[in-house]
């Protein structure tokens, strides 16, 4: 298919390489200030990329101190419950004391209980304020598995957030190399794109010319075989026509009758085969007619195969041109402006959505911040209460040892009045667990709530990252029949084009499309600096650049 000649495209590839060799002279100047644009825009991404490392650090130190206090809470709750399962255990101890001591209740003098009653009054109230010191400490020990989950989860999103920033750290290395380069190096990048586009736009020019010469070819050689069909129609129609009528010329006997005479065959049938009348040479013209009808089969076989192999080659040139477009529009969307703002609006979308998630962050932290000092007043509280129990504990022994020395009945009365302090304490640490097992469900609603947060904003996380790979070309070019494009009429830009002006949030001026509602417009006659949002005059460009590189340092 490559070795095919067309004497008409000559002149479009004298044009084409015309248009090829002068291309390159105007695009010097506007090349070297395009590679000072490119270095400036270059150097603004490289800061935005700085601030979003900055930002990912910080989240992951915030995630590990959120880790290591979610553990300090794993590692009390723990203790917690071998507290309970202790004091679960006394309990059942008293109430096996209790059961032995019913049977000993009667026998008792009730003049000494009244002795050692204010006594016994006094240890209640103490046990009373012990006991609304622990009530914060009750948890469900169901609920130690549900926290373990979550501090899986949370070091599942800060490995996730470490190979983010490992990857944010290697793009920010790419775009240091990149401006490491020299102009001469950018500028012959630039140059060998320009020639590549300029390449793939003559091959589209070609192969849309050869394309039209082609398909004019099919439509003639289609009129054609329209034409010899009707022909061969008609032959065929004549043909039966003449049998009839030589059937009808054998059933009425000879051909010299009178007062009839001998039919005759149309013009071409007795110029083809020279044939006087009908009733002479019958058998001959059947043969013939046969021979006719054999040369059409084969004709109509001849030209099956010329659509088939018309059609093949068809599908192959359209497969060809398909995949000159593709690089077409694989070389312009490299330069393309739209895909440049599309970029830059994605970045500053991006930007908003760290922001939002930097506030829900600040919110989580001042919550574990309050959490934490809660944390430290139950700490210190624990202490107070495990001391206290200390004491308890020596005045126990030591009254119980008085005890056994005096009398066995003051032993039976302070025996009773512990169960009866038993029994009271018992019912009001139940009371207590449920108040703390419903401030448990109300935490736990709050944490799921933050959790659905959380997933709703990696979902749109991910979101962005699969439209920003999968990205449709834009940098595509409809091209009709009718509105073919001379290469002689483009012109081509001059170098003497204004320079870009920085507005808002570092993009250009020329980078802000009318459909880009997020990103700040500013007037025509200000500039600002996009650090410090300090406002320049359009005439001091200078001063501005002068500002930006002080400002950026």
């Amino acid at each position: 298919m490559s070795e095919r000649k067309f004497d008409h495209g000559s002149p479009i590839m004298e044009t084409g390489l015309q248009f090829g060799s002068t291309s390159f002279g105007p695009r010097t100047n506007a090349s070297e200030e395009s590679s000072d644009d490119s270095t400036e825009a270059y150097r603004e991404k490289v800061e935005n990329l700085k601030d979003l490392i900055g930002n990912l650090n910080r989240q992951l130190n915030s995630e590990k101190i959120r880790a290591q206090a979610i553990d300090t809470v794993t590692n009390l709750l723990q203790e917690e419950r071998k507290l309970n399962r202790k004091l679960e255990d006394e309990l059942n101890r008293c109430k096996d004391e209790l059961k032995a001591l019913k049977g000993r209740q009667f026998r008792m003098d009730p003049s000494e209980m009244d002795q050692q009653s204010s006594e016994l009054e006094s240890v209640k109230n103490e046990n009373i304020s012990l006991m609304n010191e622990l009530r914060y400490l009750s948890i469900d020990p169901a609920k130690m598995d549900e926290i373990l989950k979550e501090c899986d989860l949370l070091k599942m999103k800060m490995s996730d957030l470490s190979t983010e920033l490992t990857q944010l750290k290697e793009e920010n290395l790419r775009m240091k190399q990149i401006l490491a380069m020299s102009s001469e190096e950018k500028q012959c990048e630039i140059s060998k794109l320009i020639g590549q586009l300029d390449e793939t736009k003559q091959k589209g020019k070609l192969n849309d010319v050869l394309f039209k010469s082609l398909s004019d070819q099919i439509q003639v050689l289609q009129r054609r075989l329209h034409q010899t069909d009707a022909t061969c129609q008609q032959l065929l129609f004549e043909l039966k026509q003449h049998r009839t009528q030589a059937n009808q010329g054998g059933g009425s006997g000879t051909a010299g009758m009178a007062g009839t005479s001998a039919p005759t065959l149309p013009s071409f049938v007795q110029t083809e085969m020279n044939i006087p009348s009908l009733g002479i040479n019958h058998v001959a013209s059947e043969e013939r007619v046969k021979v006719l009808e054999a040369q059409l089969k084969e004709v109509n076989q001849k030209w099956k195969e010329y659509d088939s192999k018309r059609n093949t080659e068809f599908d192959e040139l359209k497969q060809e041109l398909q995949k000159k477009n593709q690089k077409l529009a694989e070389a312009s969307s490299q330069l393309s402006e739209k895909q440049q703002e599309e970029i830059d609006r994605l970045l500053l979308q991006y930007k908003r959505q760290i922001d939002g998630i930097e506030t829900d962050k600040e919110k989580l932290l001042d919550e574990n911040r309050k959490l934490r000092v809660e944390l430290n007043t139950l700490v210190k509280d624990n202490e107070k209460v495990e001391n206290r129990l200390k004491s308890l504990l020596r005045q126990k022994q030591n009254k119980t040892s008085e005890g056994v020395s005096s009398s066995s009945s003051e032993e039976i009365q302070l025996l009773q009045w512990q169960v009866r302090t038993f029994g009271e304490d018992f019912q009001q640490e139940k009371s207590d667990r449920e108040r703390a097992e419903q401030h448990v469900k109300d935490l736990e609603k709050q944490i799921n709530a933050f959790k659905i947060r959380l997933s709703s904003m990696e979902r749109e996380r991910r979101n962005w990252q699969r439209q920003h790979h999968y990205r449709s070309n834009t940098g595509l070019i409809q091209c009709d029949d009718d509105n073919d494009i001379d290469i002689d009429a483009v012109e081509m830009p001059q170098p003497s084009s204004p320079p870009l002006i920085l507005t808002g949030r570092g993009l250009y001026q020329s980078d802000c499309g009318e459909g880009l509602d997020e990103v700040d417009q500013t007037s025509d006659d200000v500039i600002r600096c996009p650090e410090c949002l300090t406002e320049f005059p359009k005439s001091c460009h200078s001063d501005l650049l002068r500002h930006m590189n002080k400002c950026l340092k």
